[in-house]
């Protein structure tokens, strides 16, 4: 079973904040000599639920059923991993070309400049359009042996994060999941989510019924992914609702466009 886990950690976890959309406290910390925990055993979590019902209100929407992994939110300890000392992070970034990762990578770099000078932090160099290399990237931060590994998949990071574990690393998942629980935190605005509003705003605009062309990130990646899944999820539900592409090469949408429609990008 997937488990998502959201917890205040430490400095690092405050660092993946800035970018990610999550809480901004914590206190230093880092690794301990033990496997990371995987969050079995925590206590039930009802954040993601409730941001399902009132995230959507506050655009006044109707609440949006939750998926049913919203209701495996567990909530974990970590101060096993708390250190003293200038902690190592290294952070897997997603390819630097596109915009939006672009300006995520600026953002912890400067809140690590800013709240954090005296964390080390190492970034990785995935470059454009190449999944398969951030497996590759992430080996050789775990070979700096880190305090820490923060990751924004790109790819299916299953392998590199049951690594880290293994080598005593705790794991945190920024922006994005990985069908492992070998990870320690996700600090994420739910991809889902995001996708469902999107979806839910445009059928509220053009009163339930419309033709769409949906234009996503990069096939594969599991932001763009699940933004689909979530836009999909409310389209679906709207007979009057006509899906006419899905498009994940942007140069192909000026063919397939007609005028009127409406494109949710994720």
């Amino acid at each position: 079973m997937r488990r998502f886990r959201f917890v205040a950690m430490v400095a690092v976890l405050a660092l993946a904040s800035s970018a990610c959309g999550g809480d901004d406290d914590g206190d230093n910390g880092g690794q301990d000599t033990e496997s990371p925990a995987t969050g079995q055993g925590g206590e039930q979590s009802d954040l993601l639920v409730q941001a399902f019902e009132q995230d959507p209100q506050s655009l006044g929407l109707d609440p949006i059923d939750p998926p049913a992994y919203a209701s495996e939110i567990v909530n974990v300890d970590t101060s096993e991993y708390a250190m003293e000392g200038n902690p190592k992070i290294a952070f897997a970034i997603q390819a630097p070309e596109f915009s939006w990762p672009a300006t995520y990578n600026d953002a912890v770099t400067a809140r690590q400049q800013e709240a954090y000078p005296d964390i080390e932090l190492i970034l990785s160099p995935t470059g454009l359009g190449e999944v398969d290399t951030q497996i590759a990237a992430i080996e050789d931060l775990l070979v700096q042996q880190p305090d820490a590994l923060i990751i924004t998949p790109l790819t299916d990071v299953r392998g590199p994060i049951e690594q880290a574990a293994a080598q005593g690393i705790p794991v945190i998942l920024c922006t994005g999941t990985a069908e492992t629980d070998a990870y320690v935190t996700r600090v994420d605005r739910d991809n889902y989510l995001n996708g469902a509003i999107g979806a839910e705003w445009i059928v509220d605009q053009i009163g339930g019924e419309g033709k769409i062309v949906m234009l996503g990130g990069p096939a594969g990646v599991p932001t763009a992914e699940a933004r689909f899944e979530g836009s999909h999820a409310i389209f679906d539900a709207y007979e009057g609702i006509e899906i006419l592409a899905e498009l994940f090469d942007p140069s192909a949408f000026v063919d397939l466009a007609p005028a009127g429609s409406w494109v949710p990008v994720s």
